[in-house]
């Protein structure tokens, strides 16, 4: 379905992937690797280092925003 040249956008949406809890590193790949014009993805996370890093790594274009809410849950 991602790769369909018909489909003209598609978005897939990620909440709180920081709770992922089967291989995590596995779902960030994929996120990763479909990414592209036609394929935008939009991913929440508490903040961790290893999200970070994973998501600064890759050589496409990321737009990573980090913001601070100490009281949000």
């Amino acid at each position: 379905m991602l790769e369909d040249p018909n489909l003209k956008a598609t978005y897939l949406v990620v909440n709180a992937l920081d709770e992922c809890v089967v291989n995590p590193p596995k779902l960030l790949d994929f996120v990763i690797r479909i990414s592209s014009d036609r394929v935008k993805c939009l991913l929440s996370s508490r903040n961790q280092i290893t999200i970070e890093r994973k998501l600064r790594s890759n050589d496409r274009r990321t737009r990573l925003s980090l913001e601070l809410k100490a009281n949000a849950m």
